[in-house]
């Protein structure tokens, strides 16, 4: 696999070797006198798919490399590789305008018509080495292209990014989420549009529980129609978690790929190469042939080219238990990018020398761990550490009091749906740590009295359909007294989010109000 990392373009000075450095290094590929300052490092690593290693093999200093010359290092590379003993199965990149010129020039085909997905090994032209596009970055293009977009269609049925907007609206308005990651960053993708995690939150399984449990359960009109959208949203949400599968002990859509599982995932997959080639514009022309097509046909050929070389592993003389699809994405690069980073504290923009010094040290010592957040952040600016706060004038406390004033006496349906939620998580972990005998027999009889048992959702389902919708077979349906005390609790902290603390209220005033929401009745 390779990609680029930006460095700062300037020229340094080697104190070691006595000379200057910071231009364009390609080795014996181009002349090593020129004059271009280098602005990229581009890194090749081996992946080992059915072992754990990965081992950087090659850099080279660039300034946007063509993609004619990117083939010609990829087929010196394959071809030393195997000299040494290695079986190179496959190439995974993103999918930049320059790595598909790249893919071209090897002999794949990214054209929807006459999609080409290997192309023949430089030693042995016999065997076949196949193209990846990595998962995490078509992901994010998809999310792009849907959301630009705002309405795709499939079947000539309407797929809406609205109904992701009017979710968050609905969530943020009852300041819960139905166990959900929307938030605003979410819907304003344009200023995170290289976090992956974002563009995974946004279409996932439990977004579309969401917006499922609104139109069928709440019937809210603002979703009326989503049902495409919200299959739309699961075939992505499954894809990503067949293409990313990481622990053979995993379960569900994330288990790695297997002898046993093999056909029926092969069936699903080709299927949803199907559905993606059948996806329209507003004009009706396939997304496979729009301007942003990549996301799709990148797609298109990665399902190709992974279940090849899974059948490959799993059917061979040799065969693999088991194998890893996250093995063929560029995480394994990105993790070495962010321990570059790192060298020496987080300098996001190290030059050529920075850059080499900090590869030494990982290869010497494996001294430089990755950051946590890497490219993928999602911390939360109300949650960091070094936020300044400002005190809020009198009158913002007063509209602020007013406003949670009048919300803790508003009932809602929505907000009961997801206190039952919670209060199932909060009986569960009780049951988990109590060491009573007694408790756990009375949180784990739910409602014995009207026969229901241990899996029910409530002999009337008043409150439980959500639970019911979001269960997989683990959930728990709280009792009735439990809700309560949850309803209760909710009372209280529903005040915390807008900074109500005690720099603004005295002891006795604050008291006061902890005893009026503890003593004041539930809102049933």
């Amino acid at each position: 696999m390779f990609d680029a990392m930006a460095l700062k373009k300037e020229v340094v000075y080697d104190p070691k070797n006595g000379n200057y450095g910071g231009f364009v290094d390609c080795g014996n590929i181009l002349p090593s006198d020129s004059d271009s300052l280098a602005t990229e490092a581009l890194v090749f690593m081996a992946v080992g798919l059915t072992s754990n290693w990965k081992f950087p093999v090659a850099y080279y200093l660039v300034d946007h490399l063509p993609g004619a010359i990117q083939a010609e290092i990829v087929r010196q590379l394959i071809s030393i590789l195997t000299e040494a003993g290695l079986v190179v199965h496959g190439v995974v990149c993103d999918g930049s305008y320059a790595n598909q010129n790249t893919s071209s020039l090897l002999g794949c085909s990214v054209t929807p018509t006459g999609l080409k997905h290997f192309f023949p090994h430089p030693t042995n032209p016999n065997e076949k080495v196949y193209f990846i596009f990595d998962t995490c970055h078509l992901i994010k293009l998809i999310r792009n292209c849907f959301a630009t977009y705002g309405t795709i269609y499939h079947q000539e049925k309407p797929i809406m990014w609205s109904y992701i907007e009017k979710l968050h609206e609905v969530q943020q308005k009852d300041n819960l989420n139905l166990a959900n990651k929307v938030k605003a960053k979410h819907v304003l993708w344009q200023q995170h549009k290289m976090n992956v995690k974002l563009a995974v939150q946004a279409l996932s399984s439990s977004v579309a529980d969401a917006i499922d449990f609104l139109r069928d359960d709440l019937h809210l009109p603002q979703f009326s129609g989503s049902e495409k959208t919200t299959e739309f949203i699961r075939i992505v949400d499954k894809l990503f978690d067949f293409m990313n599968s990481r622990s053979p002990h995993a379960k569900g859509y994330k288990q790695p790929m297997r002898l046993t599982n093999l056909t029926g995932r092969k069936k699903w997959l080709m299927e949803t190469k199907e559905y993606l080639g059948e996806l329209k514009d507003a004009t009706g022309q396939p997304l496979t042939k729009c301007r942003r097509k990549t996301a799709w046909v990148g797609f298109m050929v990665t399902i190709e080219s992974v279940t090849e070389i899974c059948h490959n592993l799993l059917t061979n003389s040799q065969p693999a238990h088991y194998v890893c699809t996250f093995k063929m994405s560029q995480d394994h690069l990105e993790s070495f990018f962010s321990r570059i980073r790192r060298r020496g504290g987080w300098n996001n923009n190290p030059n050529c020398l920075q850059f080499k010094w900090a590869l030494r040290a990982i290869l010497q010592k494996n001294s430089i761990m990755p950051s946590k957040s890497a490219n993928i952040s999602i911390d939360e600016p109300e949650n960091a550490l070094f936020i300044q706060r400002k005190p809020a004038s009198v009158r913002k406390v007063n509209e602020s009091m007013q406003k949670f004033a009048n919300l803790l006496h508003e009932p809602s349906e929505f907000h009961d749906h997801i206190l039952h939620y919670i209060a199932g998580y909060v009986s569960k972990h009780v049951m988990e740590h109590c060491k009573c005998t007694k408790c756990c027999i009375a949180l784990h009889n739910q409602n014995a009295h009207d026969g229901v048992n241990d899996h029910s959702y409530c002999a009337d389902g008043t409150h439980a359909c959500f639970t019911k919708r979001k269960d997989r077979g683990g959930l728990r349906k709280a009792r009735d007294d439990v809700f309560k005390i949850v309803k209760t609790t909710d009372n209280v902290f529903r005040w915390v989010p807008l900074g109500i603390t005690y720099q603004y209220f005295n002891s006795k005033l604050f008291h006061s109000f902890l005893i009026f929401a503890y003593t004041a009745e539930p809102y049933m």
